[in-house]
């Protein structure tokens, strides 16, 4: 919407040079982000007659702002489309900014009053005053300064206005280019939320398969008996017949918190027994998905790795495929080849007895 919108059926009181035909024009204009200069609205008074010359304003708000005059019955056509804070009715006048939002406070978008007794002129200077505040000021000089300017100053003035035209063309972009940084980034948030989604539906499934593939009835009271018997299936389960001889479980102890790890379901119980099993048979260094690695001394990659006075060496693997950061086994290997399994621990668990 701008100064040249059309004016048919008004009466002749009202300039129709600024006046708005419809309500909805107006509350268009208010809430267009593109807009980048206030909408100065003048509402009508008795008899569609504003308390403030049109004409006269303009001449002094330049083209510092958007004047917009509102006829009576459009003034309340405007108080019912708009949230409180933004109608103007009964010759006041309403200021309003850009980048105006619904729930902006009132005082962002003051109303300027004019009584019966108030000089109009000291108005219209409270309003450019205001207007000056916010750094909108006009860039076209009125004819009396025309006039009055050397050519030496119309010059430095004439170099002035494009420099205010440059600086408010700057500022629209780079609003514009913040509407685009914002929606740009709620997008990205959008993705990664359902990147997240989808990767919490990953785990959950995984849980339910896990679940689904350890269907070990419990037939020990004794919870290592159990375990050991749950291994065996396990292994029978994992390793073809025809590979059982050359990968065959080894000998193995639990160590003092292995038992109470299995009970941390970090992962499933199938899982974990698994990975047991893979390690239990060697194969756990020829998967790639278990990234078995040295359980090292220090968190420095050149430590050396974990060793125990009986000459025991610290490893652990992924219990989880493709989790930097997932749960971990770890396991003492003993110089005769038996295998001690430590616990099923978090990733930053570098506890091993």
């Amino acid at each position: 919407m701008s100064h040249q919108l059309a004016t048919a059926h008004l009466p002749q009181t009202i300039d129709p040079a600024y006046a708005a035909q419809r309500a909805a024009d107006v509350v268009d204009r208010i809430w267009d982000t593109a807009r980048w200069k206030p909408l100065v609205l003048v509402s009508c008074a008795v008899e569609d007659v504003p308390k403030v010359p049109t004409r006269r304003l303009a001449s002094a708000i330049g083209d510092a702002a958007e004047l917009v005059l509102i006829p009576a019955r459009q003034a309340w056509e405007l108080q019912r489309l708009l949230p409180r804070g933004f109608e103007a009715y009964g010759g006041a006048i309403r200021v309003v900014l850009p980048d105006a939002t619904q729930q902006d406070p009132a005082e962002r978008h003051p109303l300027f009053f004019t009584f019966d007794r108030d000089d109009p002129n000291d108005t219209i200077s409270r309003i450019c005053a205001h207007l000056a505040r916010h750094g909108f000021t006009r860039t076209t000089p009125s004819a009396s300064e025309q006039q009055c300017d050397s050519p030496r100053q119309q010059r430095r003035t004439e170099k002035l206005r494009d420099a205010q035209r440059q600086i408010a063309r700057l500022e629209h972009e780079t609003t514009t280019l913040a509407a685009t940084i914002n929606k740009l980034r709620d997008e990205r948030d959008a993705a990664a939320a359902e990147v997240a989604q989808a990767r919490r539906d990953v785990d959950a499934l995984t849980a339910e398969l896990d679940q689904a593939t350890c269907p070990h009835a419990i037939v020990y009271s004794d919870p290592e008996a159990q375990l050991r018997h749950e291994l065996w299936l396990t292994w029978l389960s994992n390793t073809p017949e025809t590979d059982r001889a050359a990968q065959p479980l080894c000998d193995y102890d639990l160590g003092p918190d292995f038992l109470e790890s299995m009970d941390l379901q970090l992962v499933p119980r199938g899982r974990i027994l698994d990975v047991v099993v893979d390690v239990l048979t060697r194969r756990v260094h020829q998967i790639p998905a278990r990234r078995s690695h040295p359980l090292r001394s220090a968190d420095a990659g050149n430590a050396p790795q974990r060793t125990r006075a009986d000459g025991a060496a610290a490893w652990r693997c992924d219990l989880k495929t493709g989790k930097a950061g997932g749960p971990r086994l770890a396991w003492w290997q003993h110089t005769d080849g038996r295998i001690e399994l430590g616990k099923a621990g978090h990733h930053d668990d570098y506890t091993l007895r």
